[in-house]
């Protein structure tokens, strides 16, 4: 019959100290503290898919406590007899910086796209297409209002959310003026 583990405590688990090789402290319930040679101290657990033992990473003492230990190994034990999918630590830093590096991601394509669809950017396109059609002096007009009275004033605004009051002041200013 396996010998059961004594019911480790956290000053046991503050205590271990590095040796030669690398060790395992049992804490009951499949949960361990791996501490290596270099005085790194990792959660394992064990447990049992299709008849086979397994064993995953839960974490690193001191940012995991024993007591949260505890908790994940249950968890990883739940799923395990429930079929659902065993997440250990490796696997949630993966998830976890995939989710920052899509989030990054969105971040910069938001910006890429409000650059792309703002006031400055597609006057200037509307100004480049509407050329031909015009005469130099009408041209001329239209650039100038648009590059020395908009776009310092509604340049960065983004046209795909702009809305009438965002322009109102800017053109009450420019009919004041005269200009």
């Amino acid at each position: 019959m396996p010998r059961l583990a004594k019911n480790l405590t956290d000053v046991a688990v503050r205590n271990a100290k590095p040796k030669l090789t690398p060790y395992r402290l049992a804490a009951g319930g499949g949960l361990f503290l791996h501490v290596l040679v270099s005085g790194q101290k990792s959660w394992l657990v064990r447990y049992r898919v299709d008849g086979k033992q397994r064993t995953v990473v839960v974490g690193h003492y001191p940012v995991l406590s024993l007591a949260e230990a505890r908790m994940k190994a249950s968890a990883i034990h739940l799923a395990a007899r429930t079929g659902a999918p065993i997440v250990g630590y490796r696997a949630e830093l993966h998830d976890r910086r995939a989710h920052q590096e899509a989030e990054q991601d969105a971040a910069k394509q938001a910006a890429a796209d409000a650059t792309r669809y703002s006031f400055a950017v597609l006057s200037e396109a509307w100004l480049a297409v509407r050329k031909p059609g015009w005469s130099d002096e009408i041209y001329r007009k239209a650039q100038y209002v648009v590059r020395r009275h908009l776009q310092p004033a509604i340049g960065m605004l983004d046209m795909r959310t702009m809305r009438s009051k965002d322009v109102t002041d800017t053109l009450r200013a420019i009919a004041s003026n005269g200009s």
